[in-house]
């Protein structure tokens, strides 16, 4: 097995033991990180010279969030892969996913709201579910 793929596999088992544990935090990152790992691995193995690509774009700008490469990339190549509607919403879910782990991460905020575990847990499902139809892993 990747070792991306593992790695998201543990953080979407740390998302399902932190879960009513009260750290809000790590799971959040921990359901990100599920999802963007599985992510990067399948640019990395289903379209690998666009995964090459967001490097060589990167290097030459010396700026810039990798994180943001690969989804703008992942969701432009899952269009291409399933109806625009479905990709759209993954794309979408993805991004609010990510804004909510910025904020668990980085924002001076007690804790992250039931409201939004909640949303974070349909979400990794959602992606985890759908990209296991559409790539069998």
């Amino acid at each position: 097995m990747s070792v991306l793929l593992e790695k998201s596999k543990q953080n979407k088992a740390a998302f399902a033991f932190l879960k009513n544990k009260g750290s809000n935090a790590a799971l959040v990152h921990c359901g990100y990180y599920s999802c963007f790992q599985k992510m990067k691995y399948i640019l990395k193995e289903y379209y690998t010279p666009e995964f090459n690509n967001i490097h060589l774009l990167l290097d030459q700008r010396r700026k810039g969030s990798t994180h943001n490469e690969y989804i703008k990339e992942f969701i432009r190549q899952y269009t291409k892969l399933t109806d625009k509607k479905q990709a759209h919403d993954i794309g979408n879910k993805i991004k609010q996913l990510k804004a909510f782990r910025m904020e668990a991460d980085y924002e001076d905020k007690q804790l992250v709201s039931d409201d939004v575990i909640e949303s974070v847990e349909k979400i990794i499902e959602t992606f985890h579910r759908s990209v296991t139809q559409n790539f069998n892993i």
